[in-house]
């Protein structure tokens, strides 16, 4: 009987391309892939639903799309900082959804689920009926360090909340030492629900990560070291790097404008500025950075988002432990300047520490080319479905 991984990717384009493209590292394997998904029009997720039906043009017979029933009256997932409290009220009622969708399919075909890590209350269907399910972690080793240490992180009674020890660090294994003030208060609902999500992550037969080691070498061996959650008792399942994984560019449909006016610039004279892919920033910000990129004189390509908890941590993760960035301290007071941003540009174009930088990130760009040429990625996938029983479905 042909082997078949189901994947349930979310609603998320940024988790959903990349999942595809490790759709593709199964096909390659033998499996036939079925990917079920959750109607994108009911939250008029217009980036997602485009994004399904581009890729899905574009793929073989041996992958196919399922679309889950709608539930009744769902949650509003609102655009602000509580959009994953409705969005993980989502994913849970959609677990029936996907309890009837994996019965529909052939008993004994299904190898394995692999469920985004924002959809991991899906392992309640999985675990219920032994089907093994791998979550898939679509950012980058550091911070899923970081995540699954946070519930231990701060959990004596009377201990001081993360706000009021402000700048004083809180070390984590595999990362640098981390500024209390760039973690969530553990009070808020929204911490809860997340560390509450990314926890059950432990309860998956493996994470598969999107990186590559020698990019992350710190916390992938981290989170690899049997001893990474000794206080808490439990034990990180295996963790496999399978990335980069990135969008084929024969899957889209034309270049953007944006794009093909890059293509005209000289070679490294042009500075990206991404914060996200999520909503918008205020009009004050806006209004900041565009005065402040203009006024550095360098040409620039922004791809315009908000500012979320997890591009704070970049501080840390990115500037810090990987070199590739620069920190705009604006941040720590909700209002990045134009003069602040405009000297961290002229810092990255102009000066010796910004060559040093520039120069690090293309070490790192060259790095993750080697490893898509040489099959890395896809090794690590083998050596997943290998080290691990793909246990059959006898019977639903």
């Amino acid at each position: 009987m042909k082997k078949t991984v189901v994947l349930y990717p979310g609603l998320a384009a940024s988790h959903f391309i990349p999942m595809m493209q490790l759709g593709d590292v199964l096909l390659e394997e033998g499996y036939d892939v079925v990917v079920a998904l959750i109607d994108a029009t009911m939250e008029h997720n217009i980036a997602f639903a485009a994004a399904v039906d581009r890729v899905a043009s574009s793929k073989p017979a041996a992958v196919t799309f399922h679309k889950l029933p709608r539930i009744h009256d769902p949650p509003t997932v609102t655009n602000d900082v509580n959009l994953l409290l409705g969005y993980f009220e989502m994913i849970r009622r959609y677990n029936e959804h996907l309890r009837e969708f994996l019965c529909s399919i052939p008993p004994r075909s299904i190898h394995a689920v692999i469920l985004d890590s924002y959809s991991n209350i899906a392992l309640d269907v999985t675990n219920k009926f032994g089907i093994p399910a791998y979550s898939f972690f679509a950012s980058n080793a550091s911070a899923l360090a970081v995540f699954l240490q946070l519930p231990w992180a701060h959990r004596a009674e009377g201990q001081p909340s993360f706000k009021e020890l402000g700048d004083a660090t809180v070390n984590f294994h595999g990362v640098p030492p981390m500024p209390a003030s760039l973690l969530e208060d553990p009070k808020t609902e929204i911490y809860r629900a997340v560390t509450n999500s990314l926890g059950k992550n432990l309860e998956a037969g493996g994470i598969l990560v999107n990186t590559f080691a020698s990019l992350e070498a710190r916390a992938v061996a981290g989170l690899k070291d049997p001893h990474f959650l000794a206080e808490s008792g439990l034990t990180v399942p295996p963790v496999y790097c399978v990335g980069p994984l990135v969008e084929d560019a024969a899957e889209t449909k034309g270049k953007h404008e944006c794009l093909k006016w890059l293509d005209e610039q000289p070679e490294h004279s042009v500075v990206f500025l991404c914060f996200g892919s999520l909503g918008n920033h205020s009009e004050m910000q806006l209004k900041e950075i565009a005065t402040g990129v203009e006024r550095s004189g360098h040409r620039f390509l922004w791809r315009c988002s908000v500012i979320r908890q997890q591009q704070k941590m970049n501080k840390v993760l990115m500037v810090e432990e990987i070199g590739i960035g620069v920190e705009l301290a604006g941040w720590q007071h909700g209002l990045v300047k134009a003069e602040e941003l405009e000297a961290k540009v002229r810092l990255v174009m102009e000066s010796e520490e910004g060559e040093q930088l520039r120069a690090r990130e293309t070490a790192h760009k060259e790095a993750a080319d080697m490893v898509w040429k040489d099959g890395v990625g896809r090794r690590a996938w083998r050596l997943a479905s290998s080290c691990q029983t793909w246990a059959r479905l006898d019977q639903i």
